[in-house]
């Protein structure tokens, strides 16, 4: 019975040790995890704020323009939701430009988001009549109204997009941002070590 006990305690004591030494191993590995999301939330925060309050004068002198008043519930909305894409395009420009130069890259991140921003906030006229959508002259399918509507939207996307990237491209430089690690080659699907 004392023998069983021993081996038992014995068996108990190399584990924990085994159990020790895996966390002991682990933690430098979750370490680096975290600062890396540490990072990427950085990164979040300056392309939310830059490209929100960069765009955010330009915005309230549409609205007044347009008659809607200085600030309206719907531009706020409207400022908020930007804010919010903005934090998603910079977690995400970190990861899309590594440590690589490409303009077009960088840009192409930026207008893609713009033009995704400005489809989505298409609103179609009382006019429009479903399957197939026709909503009149020029186009057909896009009206003046929804082309105009759609022109500003994007301008204000590009404006804010371009801003958030930027502003991360010059944190990046000043190195309160760290670039995601890693490079993307021209052949990227052939690259094992162009990984992050």
């Amino acid at each position: 019975s004392s023998v069983c006990s021993d081996r038992l305690r014995s068996s108990m004591r190399s584990s924990q040790k085994a159990c020790r030494r895996h966390a002991l191993q682990r933690r430098p590995q979750l370490a680096i995890m975290s600062a890396d999301r540490l990072e990427s939330v950085k990164a979040g925060v300056i392309a939310s704020l830059s490209g929100a309050f960069g765009v955010a004068p330009l915005s309230v002198g549409l609205e007044f323009l347009a008659g809607e008043g200085l600030l309206s519930a719907q531009w706020e909305l409207s400022i908020d939701m930007l804010a919010l894409s903005l934090f998603f395009f910079g977690i995400i420009y970190r990861y899309a430009v590594r440590q690589d130069e490409s303009a077009m890259l960088r840009q192409g991140a930026a207008g893609a988001f713009a033009v995704v921003r400005a489809a989505s906030a298409l609103n179609a006229p009382e006019n429009c009549s479903p399957i197939p959508l026709q909503c009149g002259p020029p186009l057909g399918y896009f009206s003046w109204a929804m082309l105009a509507q759609g022109s500003l939207m994007l301008a204000e996307g590009l404006i804010a997009f371009g801003l958030a990237a930027l502003a991360m491209d010059y944190a990046f430089q000043k190195k309160w941002l760290k670039q995601a690690p890693g490079h993307i080659s021209a052949t990227a699907g052939n690259d094992k070590t162009g990984s992050a």
